[in-house]
């Protein structure tokens, strides 16, 4: 390589020598006061306060995905007698339930041509195709 491209690249990659050289200090500080020594004195309170972030954050999705509190909402608003409908001006104290009646069945069947009165027998209906004209199922060749 020449001077110019060694010395480009020396330039270009000092960060990772630098970055490197920074973990190693960390790691095996002489003077005992790196930071994972830190840590090591810290880690129990580190540990609780890393859960309690994370029940946080977990509560908040869980919160903002299933929407909890408007089922709560709608169980008290039901104890209370009120209505979860709020936009409705007054609903009726005790609504009655939709009458239900039968629907009157239709004296022809719309469906068929006119001369032909009732649909016919299953056993009239002709098969799409003869029985001997049903091809035998294929058989899979083993792959060897």
């Amino acid at each position: 390589m020449g001077g110019f491209a060694s010395s480009a690249f020396s330039v270009m990659l000092a960060w990772v020598r630098t970055a490197a050289a920074w973990l190693w200090n960390l790691t095996s500080g002489d003077t005992g006061s790196g930071f994972l020594v830190w840590i090591g004195a810290h880690w129990k309170l580190l540990a609780i306060v890393l859960c309690v972030i994370g029940l946080a954050i977990d509560w908040a999705v869980y919160l903002l995905r299933w929407k909890p509190y408007r089922v709560w909402a709608s169980f008290f608003r039901r104890l209370r007698g009120e209505y979860a409908d709020t936009a409705s001006p007054a609903a009726p104290e005790n609504p009655a339930p939709p009458a239900w009646e039968p629907a009157e069945a239709p004296e022809e069947n719309p469906s068929l041509p006119p001369e032909q009165e009732s649909e016919p027998d299953a056993a009239a209906v002709e098969a799409p195709f003869p029985a001997d004209e049903i091809p035998a199922p294929r058989r899979r060749r083993r792959q060897a």
